[in-house]
């Protein structure tokens, strides 16, 4: 019978020693549950906040983009109108100098480098001989000279500017080199 008590004493230990680690098991599983769920949510908030930090970055970025666009346009405006750059890719009349305008401009390859022909108009008073005026283009400089042109007229001219591709042969400055000056007195 003692056999049988130990037996059931045994049992008995047994199923409580079951009950106990089911029980801590469970609390086991459950707080590492809890734990990783914390981790997770933790992980999460961290995530959201790097995203958020990057998205005011970028929208600061972007800011800073356009300001650029904006002060390089500024700046390219101001280079065309102080130094009276002239456009080759537009054929109207553009402000040379103060004496002369340029216009119906065409740009050309030739040999190894670009022909710029166009029109000269003469806007100052005085009539020119022997017209020497010269024109840079990418880099390159070239004299070229306009017999004669009364004021308010208008002379055709061509200049050969070698070493220029001419996809290069955008923008040009014209700029007045030298003339003998005539008038009429009455």
């Amino acid at each position: 019978m003692t056999e049988h008590r130990d037996s059931e004493a045994t049992q008995a230990h047994l199923r409580r020693s079951a009950g106990w680690l089911r029980r801590s098991t469970i609390g086991i599983c459950m707080f590492l549950l809890i734990v990783a769920l914390v981790g997770g949510i933790l992980a999460y908030r961290q995530l959201q906040a790097r995203i958020q930090t990057t998205n005011v970055a970028l929208e600061a970025l972007s800011l800073g983009v356009e300001k650029v666009k904006n002060d390089v346009r500024t700046a390219m405006v101001e280079l065309l109108l102080k130094k009276r750059i002239v456009d080759l890719s537009e054929p109207i009349f553009q402000n040379a100098d103060e004496r002369f305008d340029v216009g119906k401009l065409e740009v050309a390859k030739h040999l190894a480098g670009v022909r710029i022909s166009g029109i000269l108009l003469n806007t100052s008073s005085v009539g020119h001989k022997q017209l020497t005026m010269s024109v840079s283009v990418a880099g390159r400089t070239k004299e070229f000279t306009v017999n004669s042109i009364r004021p308010g007229y208008a002379a055709k001219f061509s200049v050969y500017v070698p070493d220029v591709k001419a996809e290069d042969a955008r923008f040009a400055e014209f700029e007045f080199v030298r003339s003998t000056v005539s008038y009429h007195l009455e």
